[in-house]
């Protein structure tokens, strides 16, 4: 047999010998299925070179004494093969074959490298996409490794059906030097296994690492999802760390990351506190980092733009740090004016969109806890902001008799069944609830607000300001099988979801779904210290209510009179 360095290999080859370190090891699945398809390692060599090693799933138990993590051997009685490109990990066109008759001879770890990555940077995570609806025949993009510095992470969430299939999944925030934020979420037991308390408590900043990430994309947005031959790491023990952590260290002393919660909570008190951070730290972020992001304030209205049409009126809103613009589009807006658009119109003599009716003027003054979020279909200065909703203010209760249906008609039963579709649900700039089984009632076409959003009045704004204004002081915010290494300076290491303004409903479910498929199996353990997280996102029922066609407030001219008296 003859020695050979993994450059030399190719599917051809024969009866050859080769010294390696076991990097990876896992089990390959197609999850939520949990048939396990096959065994995989990767090998490295001196040279810093990595091959990708397969195994049949039957013979796993044969394997699994000798592929751990960090051990080295020499190894003989493979066969080299063309690499597959299912769940392909590496560039190498050439993988190794191992069965019964492979052979280990143990050998000394020295010489060999720590780590074997091959990073792309987030403005090239595009062309890793692969497009779900894309039903031609072609070759997968090779899976992804990145980098960047570990802003914060998620609980761990069930998400699926218990009659079908559920899973868990974990989300952690990675941002780049260039403040551009992506979302990784972790599966299974990598969801399960991630050491969130140890990590948060590390000195900052945390640099993360991981490997063979699927890359997607949902509403726009850039997101990576674990597969089951993922590992992360924290604070790898690569050439570049300690360069990569000065760099971050003098970037955030300058303007630390907000630390954000990407997505709601369950509890509507503790939603009335996220992310509650002060306006005049907001004017001074990039809106563009905290894309789809709610933020909630306590503020008051303190005047209004009318230089822009009150169908969509902006409104100036203040805290105790600063003031700023916020848009208000209907339904919305029709919690803190009181009425809705429609019948606002159809309450004027002569509705003219410049002369702001007087129930829109009396919003003036008032107190209220906002949720809203950067606008960033804007590129001009200065920063400006949408609202998402109000807060506090009560929601309808359901009112459902307990008499048989069948003891009345259908139309005596609707007068008595009254199902609010919850604020929860009512999404309008980013998903953040599962979708319903079917599709709610069709309404009445409406014009998209984003072109209104985005432009900018070339006339000078006129504002009006009350004289004088109570002054209250807001609430201040509230604020696996593998073996752990020291936590402190040292290496851990992991084995193996358009603001269209109208939306009724949440598509969250659906994000989760589109990182589901694209998921496939589960991680083992390595000897270093592993941070893993399965995803799970437990779908919400669908609310339906019977609904009226409304005039939204940024529809710029009045619908077909005949159309709304038919509906």
């Amino acid at each position: 047999m003859t020695e050979a360095f993994i450059r030399d290999l190719n599917p051809t080859s024969r009866n050859r010998v080769l010294e390696a370190k076991i990097y990876r090891s896992w089990i390959g699945r197609n999850p939520p299925d949990i048939t396990e398809k096959s065994y995989h390692a990767i090998l490295l060599d001196r040279q810093g070179d990595a091959i990708q090693a397969n195994m049949e799933v039957s013979e796993k138990k044969q394997f699994t004494t000798y592929l751990i993590p960090g051990k080295t051997y020499r190894i003989s009685g493979f066969t080299c093969t063309p690499t597959s490109n299912w769940q392909q990990t590496l560039e190498n066109g050439t993988s190794l074959s191992f069965t019964r008759f492979t052979k280990f001879d143990s050998i000394p770890s020295v010489g060999f490298p720590n780590h074997y990555f091959r990073f792309i940077s987030y403005n090239r995570l595009p062309y890793k996409v692969v497009d779900p609806d894309d039903k031609s025949q072609k070759a997968y993009p090779l899976l992804t490794d990145y980098i960047g510095c570990y802003i914060s992470s998620g609980e761990k969430e069930e998400w699926g059906n218990p009659n079908k299939d559920q899973m868990v999944l974990r989300r952690i925030e990675i941002q780049n030097l260039n403040r551009n934020s992506v979302e990784l979420t972790l599966w299974d037991d990598l969801a399960e296994s991630f050491p969130k308390e140890k990590i948060d408590a590390l000195e900052k900043p945390v640099i993360i690492a991981v490997s063979s990430c699927r890359v997607g994309r949902f509403r726009n947005n850039l997101q990576l999802s674990s597969t089951p031959a993922t590992y992360y790491y924290i604070n790898p023990a690569i050439p570049e760390l300690t360069q990569y952590k000065a760099e971050y260290k003098a970037a955030f002393d300058l303007n630390p990351p907000l630390q954000v919660v990407r997505h709601p909570y369950q509890d509507k008190e503790q939603e009335k506190m996220r992310n509650r951070i002060p306006f005049s730290k907001l004017l001074t972020e990039n809106p563009l980092t905290h894309t789809d992001v709610r933020f909630t304030c306590e503020g008051t209205i303190t005047g209004l733009d009318t230089s822009r049409e009150w169908y969509n009126f902006k409104a100036f809103v203040t805290d105790t740090t600063a003031t700023i613009t916020m848009t208000f589009f209907s339904p919305k807006a029709d919690d803190i004016v009181g009425v809705s658009c429609q019948a606002l119109v159809a309450s004027l003599e002569n509705p003219d969109p410049r002369d702001f009716p007087e129930k829109i003027l009396a919003t003036i003054g008032k107190r209220h806890i906002f949720q809203f979020h950067y606008n960033t279909n804007s590129r001009q200065a200065p920063v400006t902001f949408i609202l998402h909703r109000i807060l506090d203010i009560p929601e309808t209760t359901s009112q459902i008799t307990d008499r048989p249906s069948a003891s009345r008609t259908i139309e005596q039963s609707s007068k008595n069944i009254e199902i609010d579709v919850p604020e929860e649900q009512q999404t309008t700039a980013t998903v953040e609830y599962s979708p319903p089984a079917t599709s709610p009632p069709c309404p009445t076409p409406l014009l998209s607000p984003v072109s209104q959003v985005s432009l900018a009045e070339p006339e000078l704004a006129t504002s009006i300001i009350p004289v004088s204004q109570p002054t209250e002081t807001p609430e201040s915010p509230k604020w696996n099988p593998l073996q752990e290494q020291n936590i402190e300076g040292e290496e851990i290491q992991a084995a193996s979801p358009t603001y269209t303004y109208m939306q009724t409903r949440s598509r969250h479910g659906k994000q989760v779904a589109m990182q589901l498929a694209a998921v496939t199996g589960s991680t083992p353990a390595t000897e270093e210290e592993s941070l893993s997280k399965p995803s799970a996102k437990t779908s919400a029922q669908e609310t339906t209510k019977s609904t009226t066609a409304k005039r939204q407030l940024f529809q710029e001219k009045t619908g077909d009179g005949k159309k709304n008296k038919k509906e």
